[in-house]
């Protein structure tokens, strides 16, 4: 008898110790998963990747300094609406611009940070964000620069015209005509 009970209190101490070495465990994968802190942005190649959330990221590309046209001029263009016109050359520095719109998931990641607004938007995680505001999508670049200590803002209006044309300065970013 005394045997049997000798044995039953080794069970339990090496239960108890399986226990604690589990709890030792999942503090680590904790402490682990805090040390990597979302979100990070990092340079791969010429690209910026930025990681939201396990699983959730985007990529910025690089658009080089330099002159490029913009606006339209009626003469090349039967389309060019008066506010385009005059065509002039603007010489702008180096810059990122997403490559893809914010998804949901994505703003998500922004909403749970933050504490702004519900908990997520609506919609598939992977499509684009819709019905944002122009202060909330600030509010996003904002929040983006201060986790990563990177710079994040919304683009000029010659900045998504110069990344539109493309390298080539292209009328669309798929050629010179519509179709």
């Amino acid at each position: 008898h005394e045997e049997a009970s000798r044995y039953a209190e080794q069970r339990e101490a090496e239960r108890a110790r399986r226990a604690q070495e589990e709890v030792r465990t999942a503090e680590a994968r904790a402490r682990q998963a805090a040390e990597q802190q979302f979100p990070r942005a990092r340079l791969h190649g010429s690209a910026l990747v930025v990681h939201f959330a396990s699983g959730v990221w985007t990529t910025l590309v690089h658009v080089p300094a330099g002159p490029f046209r913009m606006g339209s001029d009626p003469a090349e263009d039967a389309e060019a609406g008066k506010a385009e016109q005059p065509a002039h050359s603007v010489r702008l520095s180096d810059y990122y611009l997403g490559k893809y719109p914010v998804t949901n998931a994505q703003y998500a990641a922004f909403l749970r940070a933050t504490g702004r607004g519900p908990a997520a938007p609506g919609g598939a995680p992977q499509l684009p964000v819709v019905n944002v505001t122009w202060d909330d999508a600030a509010a996003f670049c904002r929040w983006l620069s201060v986790a990563t200590a990177r710079p994040f803002r919304l683009p000029t209006e010659a900045e998504w015209e110069k990344a539109a044309r493309g390298p080539d300065g292209l009328r669309y970013p798929w050629g010179e005509a519509w179709d």
